[in-house]
């Protein structure tokens, strides 16, 4: 469709009724005269609905990339259009991000809508990431990208700062880990972490050969043990 909103044509001439703004993620149409309404639309339920004149669903989001697709809008903050118009500018850009509404005339650059374009195009091809976190034997099944989700990002800090360990050393172990935690892309283990106990943290890819890689202190296993009893696994990922 186009590489970046600012250098590309606008293509449309009355675009469809929109729906109200509490209803919509985010939005872009292209308007141009003489030209059919082009665009897409993300809705807070994650489906994606492209607009090429008329509107139709072109897909679902799952959990993991409709995360990427919020944190991607949040971290567009806000937004200034320049007020000058380029002089063969002959339609306009319109960007709705919830509450918020940009009108981008044809020629003028405003980077952090464009960056957010070419993010946001990117979701559908994107792998679809989940885990299971089994603590204490109970396994936690998170069916988003544990990357998106600030409470999984600062568990997982817990053990990758901990002490190194040279590598090619078995992890033997018996009785319930801590935390045996297997990571998946499109449904296929990808890598897997296991935290004993006694502070032994390890790490094993799809062949699932575990590796003693590094140690973590009796104060750092508390204080995980601790922060892993408190999560609302449920709500994660909504």
């Amino acid at each position: 469709m186009m590489a970046a909103v600012a250098s590309t044509p606008s293509l449309a001439a009355s675009p469809p009724v929109n729906p109200p703004l509490a209803d919509v993620l985010v939005e872009m149409v292209q308007t141009a005269p003489g030209q059919a309404a082009v665009g897409f639309r993300i809705t807070p339920d994650g489906a994606w609905s492209d607009l090429d004149g008329i509107w139709a669903t072109r897909t679902h989001l799952d959990a993991t990339r409709l995360a990427a697709a919020r944190q991607a809008i949040d971290a567009v903050g806000t937004v200034t259009v320049p007020s000058a118009r380029v002089t063969d500018a002959v339609g306009e850009t319109t960007w709705r991000l919830g509450n918020a509404v940009y009108v981008v005339p044809d020629g003028v650059s405003v980077p952090a809508l464009s960056s957010l374009y070419v993010t946001l195009q990117a979701l559908p091809a994107a792998p679809s990431a989940s885990s299971t976190w089994t603590v204490d034997g109970v396994a936690h099944e998170v069916p988003c990208s544990a990357s998106f989700v600030p409470a999984l990002v600062a568990l997982t800090s817990r053990w990758t700062t901990a002490s190194p360990v040279p590598l090619g050393t078995p992890l033997v172990y018996t009785g319930a880990p801590l935390l045996d935690l297997v990571w998946r892309e499109d449904g296929k283990i990808v890598d897997r972490n296991v935290i004993l106990t006694d502070g032994r943290v390890g790490a094993a890819n799809a062949s699932d050969v575990l590796e003693h890689r590094a140690t973590m202190s009796g104060d750092q296993v508390g204080a995980l043990h601790g922060a892993l009893g408190v999560v609302n696994w449920q709500a994660l990922c909504r």
